[in-house]
């Protein structure tokens, strides 16, 4: 495979009108859909901490003076948590390249473009990775659950 830089056309290559138009507009939709994000993992965090409580509440009142009830509330807030980080992640790379999108687009600043498909770049590969280890937990989950089928015939 050629290296990029090494490839003449490359340094051919412009943005017509057509192209800057959809670009930004991409970067406008951007924009709104990582702040949408960012709202949405606020959201996960105050529902995890009142449900955190909720639930200390709810098996404290069930069983007074039961020691588990703290460990359940915690367990659902690092679970929101960790979900809450999760969705971060990607949705800071989204607003990144939004951002440098229509800064580099308004002054057509080649390094900024290049930097705002260097955040374009990561949202990807972010959700990638995170996509192969959702679809190979359920590889293993069928996989536990067939086992599981089969010895209790």
């Amino acid at each position: 495979m050629e290296n990029q830089t090494e490839n003449p056309d490359l340094f051919a290559l412009q943005i017509d009108s057509a192209s800057q138009s959809y670009l930004y507009e991409s970067a406008k939709w951007g924009k709104f859909i990582s702040i949408i994000g960012f709202i949405a993992c606020g959201i996960i965090v105050l529902v995890g901490i009142f449900f955190a409580f909720l639930a200390s509440s709810i098996m404290e009142s069930a069983i007074p003076g039961f020691g588990a009830a703290a460990g359940s509330g915690a367990i659902i807030l690092i679970v929101c948590l960790l979900g809450a980080g999760l969705a971060f992640f990607p949705n800071y790379f989204l607003y990144n390249y939004s951002k440098k999108l229509k800064d580099a687009l308004g002054t057509t600043d080649q390094e900024g473009i290049s930097l705002a498909f260097n955040n374009l770049k990561s949202f990807f590969k972010f959700q990638g990775i995170l996509l192969i280890i959702v679809l190979s937990f359920y590889v293993l989950m069928i996989i536990v659950s067939l086992l599981t089928a089969l010895s209790h015939r």
